[in-house]
């Protein structure tokens, strides 16, 4: 089930530029090629534009009503950056447009889906929503009479009479999932027949039938409906967007299919995408690229917070692997995807501060998003957020907020600040500023604490990669109220979702459930092989129909194969990726290594298999400046740096560090892009990319 309008094209051809394969080419220097990953979130639109000299970022503001609007602008402002006179010259030289949004995360952390009804399998919707426990236990996504269901053997007049009564209560997306054998997507392609029989698009009050065996064949009952609602309800609103940009690039005569970048690390044509695919997805990218500078810069403990104007993100690499949550969950709800998006907090920029009923700063689950925006804005905000006590605090040039290209106003940040925080608490407005971000770090701080403690690791070992807009102003106090080792900041850092998708290639994921017993040094130890080879063949198979549709020969795809484990001692799993497609010797698939426990036995869960095409990307580490910055002092600026207490404080550009060249706090460094906050009792230090590291005294 797609969600874009594009027809599914034949033979699709990408030309290379910067491969990211074992024979890399580059476009003749008199042809340049471009490659441009655009990260939609719900406050900015973050874009790379890559080509075989470099790359240049930016931002652009997120029209949330219309977001090919800021996919155009995005465009546009990259036409004008590589001295194109309009987008439709610029998009000729495009080969590759890759697109990750937070449009589903947002929808669903502010609670503006669809009213989505189910329709369940008999004797199931008590058992399920007696276990149904919705996100920060709101009742908006699912309430109780929206579920029905439907007996065995699915008479017509039952599935007509439950789907009239599903209507009658005002749903706007329907989803069947059915429990039963390994054939339960054949009843639900019939339920649908049916329905739409009775019910057919073209008639008043008729409803998207959407069908849980589209997005998920997990043997779990719950969890497939789970991920059949979360995916019904995100689906229209991105689906809507996502056509509004392919009808632009069409016009335009861009001559490619649109990318939508995945949360399991792949891209994909809109038709072979689905609305669940998407959760998080540009957070998910980034935590993706640092496992790439992970490895570049050798940390071989990593955890990151991607704070953007709407959400926070957190992931987590160990070794170069990343720690996946299985089952991925969004809040108390297992999911059938897998991301490596950790936790979500809706903690971002645009975060709205208020006070609880027992008198202390809190956020709630709403943002102002790109409009009205923050108060600072003067867009009409009238409610307090993150942004707006950062610039209170001095974080912040009026004039120079995000590189000039918005104009920002203090008088307006104080003014509902003063209203709405300090006054309730009696205390000054700077007072109530440091109050909103110490507020924010907590809450961030603790649940980074949470995911390092449950991988079983120690916050000291831990470096913290600061990303996103808002990383840089919170980064440094992360690390002490956390506990970690260090923070690294990169120049790319406040379009790391766009950086992340740069490195992606096209990829299918596909996935059997299994549930076998290793034994170490057991007699049927080679009949499980041979069972699970069997598997993963079934799998290729499947998915060289779906890569041809993408433009890629069966001599052309690249199978990766991870095998889904459980400890049998502790109640951890693991994910085990195998050297080759198929297990083969069959004697050296174990003992298991890297992080995995060393057992006699382990359950085997499942099958994963990665079916990838290789297309053009940016290069997978920043490019070096060959050291020929040099500082520039901007000026000061008075910060708040503590209850009660103002300094002048030092204002450096970021683009003018030269290398090895070492800043001790209190500082602010200010790109075009975003600024870093550096506390007392901090240094830093850039190197020739323009990454800094963030330690202690």
């Amino acid at each position: 089930m797609g969600m874009g309008s594009n027809p599914k094209p034949n033979g699709v051809q990408y030309p290379n530029i910067h491969r990211n394969s074992r024979n890399r080419t580059r476009a003749p220097e008199n042809d340049t090629r471009y490659v441009i990953d655009i990260d939609i979130g719900g406050t900015y639109t973050d874009a790379i534009v890559s080509h075989g000299g470099g790359a240049a970022y930016f931002k652009t503001d997120t029209t949330p009503s219309d977001l090919s609007q800021c996919f155009e602008d995005a465009l546009q402002k990259g036409a004008v950056q590589q001295g194109f006179s309009n987008t439709g010259l610029f998009l000729r030289k495009i080969l590759v447009i890759r697109l990750s949004t937070s449009l589903s995360t947002n929808t669903l952390l502010e609670r503006k889906g669809e009213r989505v009804g189910l329709l369940l399998t008999e004797g199931r919707s008590a058992e399920y929503l007696a276990c149904f426990h919705t996100p920060r236990n709101e009742g908006h996504i699912l309430f109780p009479d929206m579920v029905e269901e439907v007996g065995k053997p699915l008479p017509d007049e039952e599935i007509r009479e439950k789907a009239y009564l599903l209507l009658t209560r005002g749903i706007t997306a329907m989803v069947v999932c059915l429990d039963g054998s390994a054939d339960f997507p054949k009843g639900e392609d019939r339920v649908k027949t049916v329905i739409g029989q009775y019910f057919p698009k073209h008639s008043i009050g008729s409803v998207p039938v959407l069908l849980s065996s589209q997005v998920s064949r997990d043997e779990d009952y719950f969890k497939r409906i789970n991920t059949a609602l979360l995916n019904a309800y995100v689906h229209a609103a991105l689906s809507r967007q996502v056509s509004g940009i392919e009808d632009f690039l069409r016009d335009e005569g861009f001559a490619h299919p649109l990318l939508i970048v995945h949360t399991n690390g792949g891209s994909a044509r809109s038709a072979k995408s689905t609305a669940i695919q998407t959760l998080s997805s540009g957070a998910a990218a980034g935590i993706y690229g640092s496992q790439r500078l992970s490895s570049f810069y050798h940390k071989s403990h990593v955890v990151i917070a991607d704070v953007g104007g709407t959400s926070t993100e957190i992931g987590l690499n160990q070794y170069d692997r990343i720690a996946y949550a299985m089952p991925s969950h969004v809040g108390d709800l297992p999911l059938d995807i897998l991301s490596p998006v950790y936790s979500t907090l809706g903690i971002g920029g645009g975060s709205i501060a208020r006070i609880n009923q027992e008198g202390n700063v809190h956020f709630g689950f709403e943002s102002v998003g790109a409009f009205p925006g923050p108060a600072c804005y003067n867009l009409g905000g009238t409610e307090p957020t993150l942004t707006d006590a950062y610039l209170i605090l001095g974080y912040f040039d009026e004039n120079y907020f995000l590189g000039g290209q918005k104009r920002i106003h203090k008088h307006w940040a104080r003014k509902v600040v003063q209203k709405k925080i300090a006054d309730p608490l009696g205390i000054a407005v700077e007072e109530a500023a440091l109050a909103i971000k110490n507020k924010a770090v907590e809450i961030i701080g603790n649940r980074i604490r949470r995911v390092i403690s449950v991988e079983g690791g120690s916050p000291s070992e831990f470096s913290l990669f600061a990303v996103g807009g808002g990383g840089g102003c919170i980064g440094s106090d992360l690390m002490d109220y956390a506990g970690l080792r260090e923070v690294c900041v990169f120049r790319q850092g406040s379009v790391f979702g766009a950086y992340g998708s740069s490195g992606m290639d096209i990829m299918h994921q596909y996935k059997k459930r299994m549930n076998v017993v290793w034994k170490k040094n057991d007699a049927t130890s080679a009949q499980i092989v041979r069972a699970l080879n069997k598997a993963i063949l079934a799998l290729q198979r499947h998915a060289e129909k779906d890569m041809l549709g993408e433009g890629f020969s069966p001599q052309e795809i690249r199978f990766e194969t991870e095998l889904e484990l459980k400890s049998l001692s502790a109640e951890r799993t693991y994910r085990l990726i195998l050297p080759s497609p198929f297990l083969w010797p069959e004697s050296a698939f174990f003992p298991l290594t890297g992080d995995m426990p060393a057992e006699k036995k382990i359950r085997i869960t499942g099958v994963v298999l990665n079916a990838r095409g290789d297309i053009p990307h940016a290069a997978p580490t920043p490019q070096p400046d060959g050291g020929s910055r040099k500082i520039l002092k901007k000026g000061a600026r008075r910060v708040y740096v503590a209850p009660g207490t103002f300094e002048d404080i030092p204002i450096y550009s970021w683009d003018g560090f030269s290398a090895s060249r070492l800043v001790t706090g209190p500082a602010l460094m200010e790109s075009s892009e975003t600024t870093l906050w550096l506390p007392e009792g901090k240094t830093i230090s850039f190197d020739e990319y323009g990454s800094g590291i963030i330690k202690k005294l």
